[in-house]
C-alpha cells in the first residue's frame, strides 16, 4: 500500500475559462492523460509522470479526500539508473511498495512523417468552457498498456498462471509449424539468388525509419502479392468492438491481410461488422487475421510486441466469431490468426488464439519461430518462406470461416422463412 503526498505541495492555479479564452494555454501535461477509468482498473499503478499527473488532477479537483485510488501498489521505474520522475515529485511520496523496474515507454518524436514518430490518436477534445481535463486513450507506448492487456486476458507469449503453468498451445500448432516449412519456388536458389539476398541486406541497412522499412524492406520479404486488395496497413481499427474496456487505442497494424468484404453475405456482414470490419470504409479488407508490426532500427521491440499481441488478439476474436456465427460451431482451442514483428532485421512470428475457462474468453500468444533474416541467405529463405506460407494459410482460414458463416446465415434465413410460413 502507498500513501501519497502527506506533505502539502504547491498547487497550480486552476485554469479560468475566461482567461483561457483570452489566449491562455492549457497545460499539455494534463491533456494527454488516459481516462480515469484506465487507472481505476489497474491493480498496480506504475510510478510514471502520467500517474503522478493523474494524481495531481484528482487532487486539484478535490475529489481524492476519501478516494482509495492512491492506496495501490506502485512500480519503481528506472532507465540507466535514473528515474523518469523528478526528484521534487519523488520526495513527496512518503510510503510505497516497489515492484520490479520497468522502462517508461514514450513514443519517439521527430519532424519526419514516419509512423515511428506518430502520436497515438483517439484524443478526447478539451472542453475549454467548463475546464474539463481531456484524456487520451492509452497506447502500446504507455508502460501500463502491458498490464492492462494482461488484466483483461490478452496474454503475452510464455505467460504463466499463478501455478507457474504456461497457457495451452493451440491444438493445431503442429500443422501450422509444418505449413510454415513447406518449400516455395519463389525462394529457390535459382529464383532468389545471392545477389537478391545482398540487395535485401543493403535495403535493410539503409532503412533508418519505420516508413523506409515498410516501403523498401518488407516488399522483399513478402514477395509477390496475389491479391493486393486484401492487403492494407496504417488503418486504425476504429470500427471494431473494444477488446478490453474501451480505454486503449484501437489496433493499428503496420501491415495486415484480410478478405474482401463482399465475400460475406450482406446480412452476415451486418451482424458481424463490429468484429470483422476494421474500418467503416467498406472497401478495406475484412477479417484481418494476419498482421505485422514493423519497427525501424531505433524503434522499441517492446512496443512492437505489445502491438503484435493486441492486433493478433483482435484477429483471433474476429476469426472465432466468424466460425461461431449462428451458433453452428462450438469454441475450440485452435489458432486461426498469425501476428508478426519485424525489427532490426529479425522476423518473429506468433499465433494468437482464444482460450475458454470459467465462462471467460481470453487470448494466448504462441511463438511459431524467429529468424535473423540478415544473417545469411539460408536464414532469409527460412523466414520469408514461413511468412509467405502462413500468409497463404491465413487466407485459407478466412475462406473457411466466411464459408461457414455464410452457410449458417443461409440456414438462419431459411428457418426464419419457415416460421413466417407457419404463421
Amino acid at each position: 500500500m502507498w500513501h501519497i503526498f502527506t506533505a502539502p505541495r504547491d498547487r497550480q492555479p486552476a485554469i479560468n475559462p475566461d482567461e483561457h479564452s483570452k489566449g491562455r494555454k492549457v497545460d499539455e501535461s494534463i491533456t494527454n492523460l488516459p481516462p480515469a477509468a484506465f487507472w481505476d482498473n489497474l491493480t498496480s499503478i506504475p510510478l510514471t509522470k502520467r500517474a503522478l499527473r493523474e494524481l495531481d488532477r484528482r487532487l486539484d479537483r478535490g475529489n481524492n479526500r476519501h478516494s482509495t485510488w492512491g492506496q495501490r501498489t506502485v512500480s519503481q521505474q528506472k532507465t540507466n539508473g535514473n528515474s523518469h520522475v523528478e526528484a521534487g515529485q519523488m520526495s513527496q511520496i512518503s510510503e510505497y511498495r516497489l515492484e520490479s523496474p520497468i522502462i517508461d515507454i514514450q513514443p519517439p518524436r521527430s519532424q519526419s512523417g514516419n509512423s515511428e514518430s506518430r502520436e497515438p490518436s483517439s484524443v478526447r477534445k478539451i472542453n475549454e468552457k467548463t475546464n474539463t481535463t481531456t484524456s487520451k486513450s492509452t497506447s502500446p507506448y504507455d508502460r501500463a498498456f502491458d498490464q492492462h492487456l494482461t488484466q483483461f486476458g490478452v496474454y503475452p507469449v510464455e505467460y504463466e498462471d499463478d501455478d507457474g503453468a504456461n497457457l495451452k498451445e493451440p491444438g493445431n500448432l503442429p500443422q501450422i509449424l509444418a505449413r510454415a516449412q513447406l518449400p516455395r519456388r519463389s525462394l529457390s536458389p535459382s529464383v532468389f539468388t545471392l545477389s537478391d539476398f545482398k540487395e535485401f541486406r543493403r535495403q535493410n541497412a539503409a532503412a533508418r525509419k519505420e516508413k523506409q522499412v515498410s516501403e523498401s524492406v518488407m516488399p522483399i520479404i513478402e514477395g509477390k502479392i496475389k491479391q493486393p486488395k486484401c492487403r492494407s496497413g496504417g488503418i486504425m481499427f476504429g470500427n471494431l468492438r473494444p477488446l478490453t474496456d474501451g480505454n486503449i487505442t484501437p489496433g493499428n497494424p503496420d501491415i495486415f491481410y484480410g478478405s474482401r468484404p463482399e465475400k460475406f453475405q450482406a446480412h452476415v456482414l451486418e451482424d458481424l461488422q463490429d468484429l470483422v470490419l476494421p474500418s467503416t470504409q467498406r472497401d478495406l479488407p475484412a477479417l484481418p487475421n494476419f498482421s505485422i508490426a514493423v519497427k525501424g532500427p531505433r524503434g522499441l521491440y517492446e512496443v512492437a510486441e505489445l502491438q503484435a499481441r493486441y492486433d493478433g488478439a483482435l484477429g483471433a476474436r474476429a476469426m472465432h466469431a466468424t466460425f461461431a456465427y449462428g451458433n453452428m460451431r462450438q469454441p475450440d482451442q485452435n489458432a486461426y490468426a498469425v501476428t508478426s514483428i519485424f525489427h532490426g532485421g529479425t522476423l518473429s512470428m506468433y499465433t494468437s488464439h482464444e482460450i475458454h475457462a470459467a465462462g471467460q474468453t481470453k487470448y494466448a500468444m504462441t511463438q511459431i519461430g524467429g529468424w535473423a533474416l540478415t544473417g545469411s541467405q539460408e536464414n532469409f529463405v527460412e523466414g520469408a518462406r514461413a511468412y509467405r506460407n502462413l500468409r497463404d494459410w491465413a487466407e485459407e482460414q478466412r475462406n473457411a470461416a466466411i464459408g461457414a458463416a455464410n452457410e449458417a446465415g443461409n440456414l438462419v434465413k431459411y428457418s426464419a422463412s419457415l416460421c413466417v410460413i407457419a404463421l
